[in-house]
């Protein structure tokens, strides 16, 4: 499988490249959302790794750009810094699949991205249509 990675830190890229690669994946990685929107209307990927902090945008401005221009199949992970309830909620509202707070976890970050890697290959189920974009909040009374 084929992943977007977009990491603007050299080191966790060369990380999650590092464990991608061992898991028998290929990545590119990409260090800016512009060098990213380039990429990803270049080539073809089955994944896409976003960071939220970024020098010249955010993860969730990218998420948005992904979500409008390329399919909703394609499974997005978060993977950020920012462990506040209220930018989990906003990643996941906004179209992301999963999110890991860093540092990273080896097993973790893998067995998550297995997960999603796991729906890729499956494919779609049945002849449903791709998903609309969470128009709304659930709220828990407790």
């Amino acid at each position: 499988m084929q992943i977007a990675i977009l990491e603007d830190d050299a080191a966790q890229l060369e990380l999650l490249q590092c464990w991608i690669r061992e898991a028998g994946h290929t990545s590119q990685g990409f260090p800016s959302g512009n060098a990213f929107q380039n990429g990803i209307r270049r080539d073809t990927y089955d994944l896409i790794i976003l960071d939220w902090n970024l020098p010249d945008t955010t993860g969730p401005e990218m998420l948005t750009w992904v979500r409008e221009h390329q399919d909703w199949q394609i499974p997005v992970l978060f993977t950020t810094s920012r462990d506040a309830e209220e930018d989990i909620v906003h990643a996941l509202e906004g179209g992301a699949d999963d999110y890991i707070i860093k540092p990273l976890k080896r097993a973790e970050t893998m067995a998550r991205l297995g997960a999603l890697l796991r729906r890729v290959a499956a494919g779609p189920p049945g002849d449903a249509p791709p998903p609309s974009p969470p128009r709304h909040v659930l709220s828990l009374q407790l």
